[in-house]
C-alpha cells in the first residue's frame, strides 16, 4: 500500500480549515474511546478522543456546558 503524502496533506488541511470555521462544535453522544475519531455535527471536521476531551475542558473552564457540545458527557464518567 501506498500513501499519497500531498493527498493526505490535502485533506488534513481541508479538514483544519472545517474545525476553525465552526464556531461552536457539537457531537453526537456516545462513549469517548481512545483511538476513535469524532465528527462535528455542524462543519464534519472530526477530532480525536483526546482532542475532544481537551475541546470540552476547555469549553467548561470557559463557562460551558459540556452537555451543549456533547450531550451525556458527564454521564459517560465513571462516579
Amino acid at each position: 500500500m501506498t500513501i499519497d503524502g500531498k493527498a493526505l496533506w490535502e485533506q488534513v488541511k481541508a479538514n483544519s480549515a472545517k474545525l476553525r470555521a465552526c464556531p461552536r462544535h457539537r457531537f453526537p453522544a456516545g462513549p469517548v474511546r481512545f483511538g476513535q475519531w469524532h465528527t462535528c455535527l455542524g462543519c464534519g471536521g472530526t477530532i480525536d478522543g483526546v482532542a475532544l476531551l481537551n475541546y470540552i475542558a476547555g469549553y467548561e473552564a470557559a463557562g460551558g456546558d459540556a452537555a451543549d457540545i456533547y450531550p451525556g458527557f458527564r454521564a459517560e464518567l465513571p462516579r
